[in-house]
């Protein structure tokens, strides 16, 4: 009986870890930077796949070229508390739906970001999008503990859930106060 149950679970964690290295298959990077040199995809899936191993808070993949991470793969992170995906030029898209261990997270310099879903991200203190200028939306639907968040120059941007945020971050720039005291308003 024993053994079964060690069986099952030695077969739960191979199908998981399966499933993770399917996602990672999913992983995708610019060809090269500005400068003309290659940007390495299995750097970032190396980062990733540590971080997995390792359960560990931190995971810095800023400025490696990355256009797509799937959103599934952030449940496989569960410890994951400090995210920074900073200076990925090409990075149209974040969903960080229910990271709920996440407390920081760094997506600066993404200019071509479009939108950013930080749902039920309920411990998330810290929030950095400045020069993310092509960012339209930003979901910040449970985020309660937020308390900083930075980003300027977002033309368009439109902001849902922050109707459930206690108090607004202090250090919110003037053009974003404009917008979210709009919605205040409604």
């Amino acid at each position: 009986m024993i053994s079964q149950i060690i069986a099952q679970n030695s077969n739960s964690n191979i199908s998981t870890n399966n499933q993770f290295t399917i996602l990672l298959s999913n992983v995708e990077v610019a060809e090269h930077n500005k400068n003309g040199e290659p940007y390495d995809i299995n750097k970032v899936k190396q980062r990733l796949q540590e971080c997995y191993n390792l359960n560990s808070a931190e995971l810095d993949l800023s400025n490696l070229g990355i256009i797509f991470l799937p959103s599934e793969i952030f449940k496989y992170l569960t410890n994951l508390q400090y995210f920074d995906c900073s200076s990925n030029c090409d990075l149209k898209s974040l969903d960080l739906i229910n990271c709920k261990n996440l407390q920081m997270l760094g997506c600066s310099f993404c200019p071509n970001l479009l939108s950013l879903d930080l749902t039920n991200c309920a411990n998330l203190q810290k929030l950095n999008y400045y020069g993310c200028t092509k960012l339209t939306l930003l979901t910040l639907t449970g985020c309660i503990a937020l308390k900083d968040f930075t980003g300027e120059n977002c033309q368009n941007l439109q902001i849902y859930g922050v109707d459930n945020l206690n108090t607004y971050p202090q250090q919110v720039s003037i053009e974003l106060q404009k917008i979210i005291n709009s919605f205040k308003e409604d």
